[in-house]
């Protein structure tokens, strides 16, 4: 079974980074509107967001189908990293969008290099 679905990882993994950038992009853009955390959140963007989300969380649960748990515990703390920036719930509010994802970002696509053997 876990061959068989191997084929499907990197495409899967894509599309989950994809997904998370997606949302980072959507936090830069309420904070380019002046830098502001304040700033009310565009008709777009209030739309926009949890779709995106949505996406995001199934491909996570995807990875939790195809990878092993400790796999999946790293992209679970990215994609909670990347809600939490679009909905402002950063433990930390004066914490900038990088410094929240400081830990998860970088520690996901590691550790898929290591799962796909890169």
């Amino acid at each position: 079974m876990a061959e068989a679905r191997r084929p499907e990882r990197p495409a899967l993994l894509g599309e989950f980074i994809g997904l998370a950038r997606q949302g980072v992009r959507l936090a830069e853009q309420r904070e380019g509107t002046g830098g502001d955390r304040e700033t009310p959140a565009t008709a777009e963007r209030r739309a926009a967001a949890p779709g995106l989300i949505d996406r995001m969380r199934v491909c996570e649960r995807m990875i939790a189908v195809v990878f092993p748990a400790d796999f999946h515990r790293r992209a679970w703390a990215y994609g909670t990293a990347v809600d939490q920036v679009l909905w402002r719930e950063c433990a930390h509010a004066d914490a900038s969008l990088h410094d929240h994802g400081r830990g998860p970002r970088p520690a996901f696509p590691e550790a898929a290099r290591g799962r796909l053997g890169r």
